[in-house]
């Protein structure tokens, strides 16, 4: 799940190595990628961390945290922000978002102001689904909303993308018409506000 800054400067992205998922970055000097190193604010010993979304001014950054003393279920979401240049100690989403079950692959749209992510909570329509979070004036995230029956299925939709644009939403499913076990598709948002009929992205992306 490899993600720049929108400047393109860095790239964040996870490594899996003897099986421990870690995340770790690189930076452009111009010409070339730096050697990568791992993420070490929000690396956790023997833990998994990974699926992560990046802002837009590049200060702030929500990822994947399992099995941590600090978690609500068995993998949550967490967040850091960057002040004069130096990463916070990050902290998980709390109970608001984080559930008991799986919450995992944040996408953080452009404006900063909504947070996507695929979660098995209670609620849903199969077995993981699409969930979103609205950031109110205040700051604070609202109570996470299922993106409907239009995007998940009795199914499996996880890994959400949201368009800079916020009107575009790509996503993987195991149950919309596809081609093979999970394939990549994308919802467009109507006149209505609602999101449109899933268009599979087909041959070669997908294959069976």
């Amino acid at each position: 799940l490899p993600q720049f800054t929108a400047d393109q400067s860095t790239l964040y992205f996870t490594r899996v190595d003897k099986g421990q998922e870690d995340i770790y970055f690189t930076v452009s000097d111009g010409n070339r990628y730096s050697e990568p190193k791992p993420f070490d604010v929000v690396h956790a010993e023997r833990k998994n961390d990974g699926a992560h979304t990046i802002s837009a001014d590049g200060n702030q950054f929500f990822f994947t945290l399992c099995d941590d003393k600090t978690g609500v279920g068995g993998c949550d979401i967490y967040f850091t922000n960057r002040e004069n240049g130096k990463w916070k100690k990050p902290k998980n989403l709390s109970g608001r978002i984080n559930s008991i079950l799986w919450e995992s692959q944040p996408s953080l749209s452009g404006d900063g102001k909504t947070l996507f992510f695929s979660s098995t909570r209670d609620g849903g329509v199969g077995g993981k689904d699409i969930w979103y979070c609205k950031l109110d004036s205040l700051g604070v995230w609202s109570n996470p909303i299922n993106v409907g029956p239009m995007i998940n299925t009795i199914g499996n939709e996880s890994s959400p993308f949201i368009h800079p644009d916020l009107q575009t939403l790509y996503f993987r499913s195991d149950e919309h018409l596809g081609m093979g076990s999970f394939d990549i598709f994308l919802s467009r948002k109507e006149i209505n506000d609602e999101w449109g009929v899933p268009l599979n992205l087909g041959y070669p992306i997908n294959t069976d």
